[in-house]
């Protein structure tokens, strides 16, 4: 939910008006936060981007988060703009790995979905440090959130490619102990919550999708050598 998440919390009002919330959350390969922390009692409640096992946790689904593969402006100085996830073998790739973030071995756009070949690996970890990879030119970014990035693209230090190709989908859910599924008030909170996160998704989704196809139509109404330039300017004045 980022620092967003935390500001929506105020707006919860009801019957859990003294309830007392503590967010944890990190981008370290090693300290994500498990389906596993509510089945042993250190968390009520927990937002994970994947589906977990369904013994006993009660799921509450908010929807699928899309990444969005990017370059860095200076990369395609010296590289070639990948247009197809068949062009990946002329680059390198920064991916996100960890426990419950595996690396994908394809990419998918519509119905179609094509392996994932390329010219090696620029990194493998963290988002923070996958960020930085990617905006020093190391290579094409392919782990990287919408919401992540959007900045970024809005001020041209981040450049959108592969065509509308991405890794598969990300299933946002919010799990508690299925033990716990008689507290009233946890139950309204975390419906609430999942409400409001599927409500923001959907926003960013649109957001998302309006974006992209005005970039691609705009690129296919200039020439390739006017491409970077263009977007960069295109996106540093559309804040």
């Amino acid at each position: 939910a980022g620092a967003k998440g935390f500001v929506a919390l105020v707006d919860f009002h009801g019957p859990a008006v003294n309830l007392n919330v503590a967010m944890s959350a990190s981008s370290c390969i090693n300290c994500l936060v498990s389906y596993k922390y509510v089945l042993e009692g250190r968390a009520d409640l927990a937002y994970i981007p994947y589906d977990p096992p369904a013994s006993g946790l009660v799921i509450l689904p908010i929807g699928r988060a899309m990444n969005v593969p990017v370059v860095s402006p200076g990369y395609l100085e010296t590289h070639p703009f990948p247009h197809t996830p068949e062009d990946l073998i002329h680059h390198k790739v920064i991916l996100r790995e960890s426990r419950h973030y595996p690396v994908t071995d394809h990419l998918e756009k519509n119905s179609e979905n094509r392996p994932l070949r390329c010219a090696g690996i620029a990194f493998s970890g963290d988002v923070l440090s996958g960020c930085e990879s990617v905006l020093n030119g190391e290579g094409v970014a392919l782990d990287l959130s919408f919401s992540r990035c959007l900045t970024e693209i809005k001020e041209g230090k981040l450049i959108p490619v592969l065509d509308g190709w991405h890794r598969p989908e990300w299933h946002l859910n919010i799990v508690i102990a299925k033990e716990n599924e008689s507290n009233a008030r946890l139950m309204k909170f975390a419906r609430w919550f999942a409400s409001a996160e599927a409500f923001a998704l959907n926003k960013r989704s649109e957001k998302r999708e309006s974006m992209m196809k005005d970039l691609f139509r705009r690129r296919e109404s200039i020439s390739a050598d006017r491409f970077t330039p263009f977007i960069c300017t295109a996106f540093a004045v559309s804040k």
